[in-house]
């Protein structure tokens, strides 16, 4: 398995808060385009979730295949 030095561990720390803001701005992006007919709202509500961390990657290819299965 992958071990992260401390430095790397330090580094992602870091990085987090950035994560974390980016994410919301993706949801809020997705909340104005459910509202707005230019943006796909959808589209970044589900970024926004995946870079959060609440939705998984392999959620979402389980997800396309039962789309592509229709």
């Amino acid at each position: 398995m992958w071990k992260w030095t401390k430095r790397q561990a330090n580094r992602a720390s870091e990085f987090r808060p950035i994560k974390i803001v980016i994410g919301i701005v993706f949801l809020l992006l997705g909340i104005a385009g459910l509202l707005l007919p230019i943006l796909p709202g959808w589209l970044f509500i589900l970024l926004g979730l995946v870079w959060l961390g609440v939705i998984e990657k392999e959620d979402i290819k389980r997800w396309l295949k039962c789309l592509r299965q229709r």
